[in-house]
């Protein structure tokens, strides 16, 4: 299996993972686990929504950039960064909602 073999298994790994996400709860062991995710269902359900959808974008934009003729030296950044926004953005968007939900005792 090749580069473009490895990118094509990575890209549906996220596509099932964003799958997955949005219908897990609230847990120690799975998930998008930040401070804020874990302590408010509320916010853990709008983090996995956004952060499924996500993943499946970036897993479908891996398997077709695996799949342009383009060199490895174009794609792998591209693929790259994909999955950094996916799994990064999640983490941010988290703490967005813990800031705009929180009360204020």
């Amino acid at each position: 299996i090749g580069p473009a073999g490895l990118l094509v298994v990575l890209g549906l790994m996220f596509i099932a993972l964003g799958n997955f996400l949005p219908k897990s709860r609230p847990g120690f062991f799975v998930g998008i686990r930040t401070p804020w995710t874990i302590t408010d269902t509320d916010n853990w359900i709008a983090t996995h929504r956004i952060g499924g959808k996500l993943m499946m974008l970036a897993g479908a934009a891996v398997v077709v950039m695996a799949i342009l003729p383009a060199p490895a030296a174009t794609i792998m950044p591209l693929a790259i960064g994909a999955i950094l926004i996916a799994t990064l953005f999640p983490v941010g968007f988290s703490w967005w909602y813990w800031r705009k939900h929180r009360s204020t005792d």
